[in-house]
């Protein structure tokens, strides 16, 4: 794992299982050195840690560790990008998910709608979305690559074979695999590599991002 210093930091938004922003809570991120730092979230339920300006929204957990060696869900890793879309947006989360296994009523399910509504996500070829399921490195990339709109990286995705291949080469191409030591790319995620991919994500130029509106581009289900 990183080091906790100025080139490496987090921010964090802790929710509760509904989703909701939790203020005031005190968060202790670690690294595997023994060095800690803390904080306290605001009233939106976000810390950064150390104090630096950033736009991630990596969820935190209740009893405010961030676990950046623990696995990311595909919940969890939607709602992230669906966070990052939205503010870029200029809108609110909405959308149905439209999957068998995600009901309304699931603290997840807007965030899930919303990157269906635009096409992010796909799920799989049995009409599921899995959100439990440990997401995948490749799945993740999937996702930071297809939220910055179909005109850009997406179709140079499809061209290029599309899910996973296609994927896996213009991720690494422009950088959003930039700092992940992967021996596998359908390996689950860790949060550490999450957090990775999505300053990856935000630091590389959106290209048309206004065509995340009209995405048709035929590219694969995360189960092929």
């Amino acid at each position: 794992g990183k080091s906790l210093d100025d080139d490496n930091w987090y921010t964090i938004t802790v929710t509760d299982r509904n989703g909701n922003a939790k203020a005031d809570y005190t968060v202790v991120l670690k690294d595997r050195d023994g060095n800690e730092i803390t904080g306290t979230t605001d009233n939106n339920g976000i810390v950064i840690l150390p104090a630096q300006e950033h736009k991630a929204y990596i969820v935190g957990y209740e009893d405010g560790t961030f676990r950046p060696d623990g696995d990311m869900t595909r919940a969890e890793a939607a709602t992230i990008f669906a966070r990052l879309i939205s503010e870029a947006k200029g809108e609110s989360v909405s959308g149905n998910a439209g999957f068998s296994d995600v009901s309304q009523n699931d603290w997840f399910a807007a965030y899930v709608g919303y990157l269906a509504k635009y096409d992010v996500i796909k799920g799989y070829e049995d009409g599921t979305f899995r959100p439990d399921n440990n997401v995948t490195i490749i799945q993740l990339l999937k996702m930071a690559i297809c939220s910055l709109g179909e005109d850009g990286y997406m179709a140079e995705a499809v061209e290029n074979g599309g899910y996973p291949n296609g994927y896996n080469t213009v991720a690494e191409k422009y950088g959003f695999s930039k700092s992940i030591a992967v021996d596998e790319i359908n390996q689950p995620a860790t949060r550490e590599q999450t957090a990775q991919i999505i300053s990856n994500t935000i630091n590389i130029p959106i290209k048309r991002f206004g065509a995340i509106n009209s995405i048709t581009a035929d590219h694969k289900t995360e189960s092929e």
